[in-house]
């Protein structure tokens, strides 16, 4: 299996990719060939998914900062992008085009179509303005940011990527609906969800000061089960600042530079996964998210109450900020 690999590091995500394929692609055939099977099928399915869902989505995620398969293996990336990732909610290509050709270039910056800046990030009402647009809007905004970025290919992947699969599902409806709901149509509505959820948790708390700082623009949730199971996809403030790190270095960087982190004061979590971090935003329960405030060195000695006041502040809208406001403040911008 190593040759097939850029990294040997990266085993865990063939093996969690043959797992899926092993897994769900007779799966879905069976479905399709019962026709109309019954409800507790679907529900087997859909709960058997659900347990590899996350990991799929985060694992992908990693292999589009960093390629899986060496370069004579390739075409095994399409295979991914094209077969398996549409079992998993991904229009072939295009989780790339959003992530590296646009999310990564502007940092959750005014001009990133998933900037969650202009939003009050503990309000329900706005979650959904932001993931609405995004669900209804996304393939339209993202072809027009691309094509004033002059970036016809990416533009290209998209379209080609979007309109494949909406054309194969309409066709795989009409020969079997109910399984179609099932195998794609559910993937596609919840995985977009979830990703617009751990994009709010992830850039909820920002500096209104230094929103292009990725130390007060990300969030690190630290909690090893989660982070065990999701490659580290806690660890996103430094994503941010090395988009290119491997998910096995985020933990090792993390600790060797907590007083960096302090010192930028950075927004930590602890013994709290991003589900639960959204569910207490949108709930507003501010007490609660403090308890799994981690206290870094470096960082302001603060009181409860305090970093209470920290963290309201730092979900507030950011509606008037210009590069040239992080130039007075002495930060170098991109």
């Amino acid at each position: 299996m190593y040759r097939l690999l850029n990294d040997r590091r990266d085993l865990p995500h063939l093996w969690l990719y043959i797992e899926c394929a092993l897994i769900f692609l007779p799966a879905a055939a069976v479905l399709y060939w019962l026709g109309h099977f019954p409800w507790w099928a679907g529900v087997a399915y859909v709960l058997v998914w659900n347990m590899f869902g996350d990991r799929f989505t985060m694992s992908y995620h990693c292999t589009l900062h960093r390629r899986l398969f060496r370069k004579k293996y390739r075409a095994l990336e399409i295979l991914l992008d094209w077969v398996l990732c549409p079992f998993f909610g991904q229009t072939p290509g295009t989780f790339y085009v959003h992530h590296m050709g646009m999310h990564h270039i502007d940092d959750n910056l005014p001009r990133d179509l998933s900037s969650t800046m202009r939003f009050q990030r503990d309000s329900v009402i706005g979650f959904l303005h932001y993931y609405l647009r995004f669900a209804a809007l996304v393939p339209v905004e993202l072809s027009v940011y691309l094509w004033r970025s002059r970036n016809t290919k990416l533009m290209r992947q998209l379209l080609v990527g979007e309109i494949a699969f909406y054309a194969a599902i309409g066709a795989a409806a009409y020969w079997n609906l109910r399984a179609t709901l099932v195998v794609f149509v559910f993937p596609f509505v919840f995985v977009r969800l979830m990703m617009m959820i751990g994009n709010w948790v992830q850039h909820a708390f920002i500096d209104p000061d230094h929103p292009d700082n990725p130390y007060t623009s990300s969030t690190n949730t630290i909690d090893s089960r989660f982070n065990a199971r999701v490659f580290n996809a806690g660890y996103h403030i430094y994503h941010h600042v090395r988009k290119g790190t491997h998910f096995s270095e985020l933990t090792k960087e993390f600790a060797a530079n907590l007083e960096k982190y302090g010192h930028e004061d950075a927004v930590v979590f602890d013994r709290i996964d991003i589900a639960q971090i959204w569910l207490l935003l949108v709930t507003r329960q501010h007490r609660k998210l403090a308890r799994h405030f981690v206290r870094l060195p470096g960082a302001p000695v603060r009181s409860d109450d305090e970093v209470i006041a920290l963290l309201r502040r730092r979900l507030q809208p950011i509606r008037d900020w210009s590069p040239a406001a992080s130039l007075d403040h002495g930060i170098s911008t991109k």
